[in-house]
């Protein structure tokens, strides 16, 4: 999907590049807790820690509730900057890696092409 729109962004018009998830859903698959206020831990079933989270994939990992596409994600995004020269350049890469991270690394966020519940389970921190 090439999608070139201005969705609002009348002064830096976001391109989102084709990539196969940008229609997809994700939701979270993995317990999870805080590490620091902009940071988490990435938990196993048995609570050994798997990974603890930058920033942009706290942020993609918080979204992960199937209630927004990925391509969704990136222009919601991108709305939140006041000045929209202040968009990152690269926002729909730097969303996809953090992604991709999550989906293929840590198994912690899967795709699917459906909206659905986040598991009760993964919804909120552990303990």
């Amino acid at each position: 999907m090439n999608t070139n729109t201005d969705m609002g962004f009348n002064q830096n018009p976001i391109k989102l590049i084709e990539h196969p998830w940008m229609s997809m859903y994700f939701v979270r698959c993995a317990p999870w807790r805080w590490y620091n206020n902009g940071q988490i831990e990435i938990l196993s079933e048995k609570g050994r820690i798997l990974a603890v989270l930058d920033e942009w994939q706290t942020l993609v990992f918080h979204e992960a509730n199937t209630n927004q596409s990925c391509a969704e994600l990136i222009l919601s995004l991108a709305s939140r900057y006041s000045n929209k020269d202040e968009v990152p350049e690269e926002l729909d890469q730097i969303i996809l890696r953090s992604l991709k991270f999550l989906v293929d690394n840590v198994q912690a966020v899967r795709m699917t092409s459906n909206k659905m519940d986040i598991p009760e389970e993964y919804e909120f921190p552990q303990d």
